[in-house]
């Protein structure tokens, strides 16, 4: 029996196999211990060699490295809090285009073509470079015109988000209109269109001088001879800010941002 952690959910996984010779039918016990919350959950299945490449027959199901280094298979079921459900799978040769959507996505985009004037790097038109590392040169800031959509992205199929990667280090909110990969197309015609509801989806949250949706802050009390005042501090002296992505398969996505 393997445990997988998700978030706060843990679930125990259990291959009806063992090491010797295949079976023709094969399926794994997945039970989500959580209380409460709906919708898919993420999780990773070990199986024997010789079951290597086998997917859900029923769900979405990728082979991936985990952290570990090993093959694992990761799939997506929707299964009720405190229930379980057995999941059947099927072999290499008929699990080929079977549930290929991608239903995650992260990025990072850098504009080219220009130079740095000052803190604003000026360019005529908007070409991008997608990256997988990245460190912020030092004149980085809010408005700079330099990264697309001016961070980090990522998404699910249900929703997509963005990382302000200055100062402000705060997380902003996509809405999508269809459960489709839209990040790439996101920011590729300037830093306003976003803003606006289109095909796709748009910019839902204004987050001024908050820190969004919830990320890293200092929370300081400022008081005078009559009150006090609670202000968030953001990450305003940072000597380094460093970008690196970890995995952007099908199902997860994943990058790490280290402040220094």
């Amino acid at each position: 029996m393997k445990f997988s952690k998700i978030g706060l959910i843990l679930v125990p996984l259990l291959a009806s196999c063992s090491q010797g010779d295949i079976n023709s039918a094969l399926s794994v016990k997945v039970k989500n211990s959580a209380d409460g919350g709906s919708g898919d959950q993420i999780f990773e299945v070990s199986l024997p060699p010789q079951y290597s490449g086998w997917k859900l027959k029923q769900y979405p199901s990728e082979w991936i490295e985990n952290s570990e280094g090993q093959a694992v298979l990761l799939g997506a079921a929707s299964i009720a809090p405190g229930s379980s459900a057995s999941l059947e799978l099927m072999p290499p040769e008929q699990a080929t285009n079977v549930n290929l959507k991608d239903r995650a996505h992260a990025e990072l985009s850098v504009r080219t073509g220009g130079e740095w004037q000052d803190a604003v790097y000026s360019a005529e038109g908007f070409s991008f470079e997608e990256v997988t590392s990245f460190t912020s040169p030092p004149q980085l800031t809010d408005h700079s015109y330099f990264l697309r959509y001016e961070g980090p992205g990522w998404e699910s199929d249900q929703m997509g988000y963005r990382l302000y990667l200055d100062w402000r280090n705060a997380i902003d909110v996509f809405v999508k209109a269809n459960d489709s990969v839209v990040l790439p197309e996101v920011g590729q015609d300037g830093y306003d269109s976003y803003h606006n509801l289109s095909s796709w989806g748009g910019d839902a949250l204004k987050v001024g001088k908050s820190l969004g949706v919830g990320a890293l802050g200092r929370l300081t009390e400022q008081e005078t001879q009559d009150s006090s005042t609670q202000t968030v501090m953001h990450f305003q002296h940072v000597e380094t800010t460093q970008y690196q992505l970890v995995s952007n398969s099908q199902l997860r996505a994943e990058f790490e941002v280290g402040y220094e």
